[in-house]
């Protein structure tokens, strides 16, 4: 290799090396946070179903009379209570897990478009063409996504399905 493509690549390596700092900073800040929000859905559920239980057992005892169907509307409403943060934060859950992999990918992809730019000890590097190198960098900074569930909204309610316009 000529001196001035030895400089060209390390200039080139330092540019690379700032976003592969920030990935891997946002692949353990997410990784953290799913870890975090795994840890509260697990609490949540398992609080849901112990007082939907105890509920149960103290309105009914361990028999369940045919006149009872009535007592056990209290009890959705609990589990209703509990599913709602129950689902919420496992779409967080979700949505941390997609930009931890997301990241890692681009850490990865960031790696590789260095490696093959140095090449391997053998062999020479691989010159990209200005389309190609454009490609590569598109695809490194691209908008990355908030998570993989995007509907968030609760349920329509009365009011909206009666001003709905028809289509």
């Amino acid at each position: 290799m000529k001196i001035q493509e030895i400089e060209t690549f390390y200039e080139e390596k330092l540019r690379m090396m700032k976003p592969v700092d920030y990935w891997v900073k946002q692949q353990v800040e997410h990784a953290k946070e799913r870890k975090t929000a795994r840890a509260h859905t697990i609490w949540v559920g398992l609080t849901g179903v112990a007082v939907v239980l105890a509920l149960y057992f103290s309105m009914f005892g361990l028999e369940f009379k045919s006149g009872d169907q009535w007592r056990l509307l209290p009890l959705g409403l609990v589990a209703v209570f509990f599913y709602w943060p129950v689902r919420l934060l496992v779409r967080k859950y979700l949505s941390h897990l997609h930009m931890e992999q997301d990241a890692g990918e681009r850490i990865v992809l960031t790696q590789e478009f260095l490696a093959m730019s140095r090449g391997d000890d053998n062999e020479e590097g691989i010159v990209f063409s200005s389309e190609e190198r454009l490609l590569i960098l598109n695809s490194l900074f691209r908008h990355t996504q908030t998570g993989i569930v995007r509907d968030d909204g609760s349920p329509p309610n009365i009011l909206d399905l009666i001003t709905r316009q028809p289509r």
